[in-house]
């Protein structure tokens, strides 16, 4: 009797071990500012699945020897994370790699994909070798052209640079290295920046 206790204690022990090193991974998927639903987010090497809700949250579990994670869905262009051993919260930007698709299977709707204010920060910039990989990376249905942006053959007007307004993106001679942030911005506040910014606004921060 005393040895069935001593292993059922045992038992509680180690399960209570792995429990613990168990945990939750939670986060939000977005495009832009917008949150993408119907993204499967899977443990590797599991049949853990989790999808993302209409605000592009999603919770799974990962346990302690479970540390890449897999971001799909149609039309997207998966990511493979690897998280940290205590990580609890992971958000991911995702892009389109065909946004009709995307659009059809429900993972985002048509306004929303097209007026979603997409932003590149300094760790996304880096690596690109033009101001036009950066800006047509980065949101579908742009196109850059000698210096000005067009949304959807529209031609984008206004352009911001540390906060200076310049005539197009080639006359303001920027280095790819030394930009920090990208905002694309075709919604509707692009209207705050005042006159010729009814089709969008491109800011541009600079490394200080």
């Amino acid at each position: 009797m005393k040895l069935k206790t001593l292993f059922a204690l045992s038992l509680m022990a180690v399960s209570a071990v792995v429990f613990a090193q168990n945990r939750t991974l939670t986060g939000t998927v977005k495009f832009g500012d917008a949150p993408i639903k119907g993204v499967k987010v899977a443990v590797q090497g599991t049949k853990k699945v989790a999808y993302t809700d209409a605000e592009g949250k999603y919770s799974v579990e990962l346990g302690p020897k479970e540390l890449n994670v897999i971001v799909a869905g149609d039309g997207v262009v998966s990511q493979y994370i690897k998280v940290g051993k205590k990580q609890t919260v992971l958000d991911v930007t995702l892009q389109f790699s065909d946004m009709d698709k995307a659009i059809a299977k429900g993972l985002i709707d048509q306004h929303t994909a097209t007026t979603a204010k997409a932003t590149m920060r300094a760790d996304e910039v880096t690596g690109y070798k033009s101001i036009k990989s950066i800006v047509e990376s980065k949101s579908p249905g742009v196109i850059y052209e000698d210096g000005y942006v067009f949304f959807r053959g529209n031609r984008c007007n206004l352009y911001l640079v540390d906060g200076t307004r310049v005539d197009n993106l080639e006359s303001a001679n920027l280095d790819p290295n030394m930009i920090d942030k990208v905002e694309v911005i075709k919604d509707g506040t692009a209207s705050l920046y005042g006159g010729g910014s009814e089709n969008g606004v491109i800011l541009v921060t600079t490394k200080k």
